[in-house]
């Protein structure tokens, strides 16, 4: 008999920590955070690469310098022809992008980050944002 309640508290301990290890809730939830965040942001990219370009087509450089509309955590960038115009952050460094080469939602490696990439090309101008 006390074989058999040893053995099925083994067998119980075993699941527990089987169940503990294998499948860590903490793990998951931070991933779904993450995702989360991530498709927040790139929802807030979109959304300011169109009016970035808005601001374009209008010739508004008022409201396009106007560095209080841009969140801090996405970088913005404008380029007519291949030559950046327009950067709404210094954090990361852009100097050797080709923008031809940029396709939208690439991981770009660069010197100082690695980030999501968004782009929206309109004519000869190209938004690009980093996320």
């Amino acid at each position: 008999m006390v074989l058999v309640i040893a053995m099925l508290i083994c067998f119980g301990l075993g699941r527990f920590f089987e169940n503990f290890n294998f499948y860590p809730k903490f793990f998951s939830v931070e991933v779904d955070k993450f995702q989360e965040t991530l498709h927040e942001k790139e929802r807030e990219a979109e959304e300011k690469l169109q009016e970035i370009l808005r601001l374009v087509e209008k010739e508004d450089s008022e409201g396009l310098t106007n560095m209080d509309n841009y969140p801090k955590d996405i970088a913005f960038f404008l380029f007519n022809e291949n030559v950046l115009v327009f950067w709404s952050s210094n954090a990361f460094d852009v100097v050797n992008i080709n923008v031809k080469t940029l396709s939208d939602e690439q991981i770009l490696k660069l010197p100082n980050a690695i980030c999501e990439c968004r782009t929206i090309e309109k004519g000869s101008f190209s938004a690009v944002a980093l996320i």
